[in-house]
Parts: structure tokens; sequence; C-alpha cells
């Protein structure tokens, strides 16, 4: 068996933008859940189009992880509690329930440091990253925020 080349990360995203634009393709030709499939009566027709739909909500589950990667970084810093009990980046940047933010955690598995993509919820008494879980406390963690979240 040929030994597997390795890829960076970033060839990878080049590689996936190629299949993106199949998937946007097939989605714009079957229209938003299968629109522009006809619905057929026979039993196998039914099967492939249950199938289809399948793919279709795989497709785009995978291109929005995909878009949310295009999106610019607005704000970047440490979390600190404000004056209104929520935890900010800066000024203009704070997270309440619902927000999505990615925070620099330590590595356990590889070394360095790695961002996690998370959502911020309340527990009724204070805030916490859903990706991390309620133990991990946010003050002082290191966060960013993309446009558009």
């Amino acid at each position: 068996m040929p030994e597997e080349k390795q890829v960076t990360a970033l060839e990878a995203k080049r590689e996936f933008a190629k299949v993106a634009r199949a998937m946007e393709e097939f989605i714009s030709i079957v229209g938003d859940d299968l629109d522009h499939v006809e619905r057929g009566t026979d039993p196998e027709d039914k099967l492939l189009r249950e199938q289809l739909y399948r793919a279709y909500s795989g497709f785009n589950d995978t291109l929005s992880h995909f878009e949310y990667l295009k999106k610019r970084i607005v704000a970047e810093g440490s979390l600190y509690l404000n004056d209104a009990g929520r935890y900010a980046i800066d000024d203009d940047t704070y997270l309440t329930s619902g927000e999505v933010c990615e925070i620099l955690i330590d590595d356990k598995f590889d070394g360095g440091q790695r961002w996690v993509k998370t959502r911020i919820e309340s527990d009724g008494n204070d805030y916490y990253a859903v990706g991390l879980g309620k133990d991990w406390p946010l003050d002082g963690l290191y966060a960013r925020v993309r446009s558009g979240w």
C-alpha cells in the first residue's frame, strides 16, 4: 500500500472549497428541501428521494461549517466580567446566551494550543462555554468572535 501524503489544514481547506462548489451546485439544482425533485409514487423513487434529502441536509450542514471559517474575526482578547454581568472581550463586544465564539485552550492531545468553537449559555448563576463545560470558568480565557455572530 502506498504511503499516504500529508497535507496542511490550509491545503485541505482549498480542496474542500472545490467540493463545496459542487455541493452548492447540487443544492441549486434540487432546490431548498428538494423542492425541484419530483415526488414519485414508486417505493424506489421514495427511497431515493429520502436518501437524497439526507445528503442534501448533510451538505447544508457541511457548507455552514465552511462558511463560518470564511467570516472575519472582529474581536479578540481576554474575557472579563463587565458591569452588566456579561463576559466581554472589549467595550464593544460582550457574550451572552446563544453567542458563538472561539476560545483558545491548551491542547492535551497534540500539545500547544487550539481554538474551540463554542456557544455561550447561562445556567442562571453564571455563563459558561458549552464546548468546554460548566466547570470551566470564562474569566481570563482568551476568546475571539467572527462577524455575523
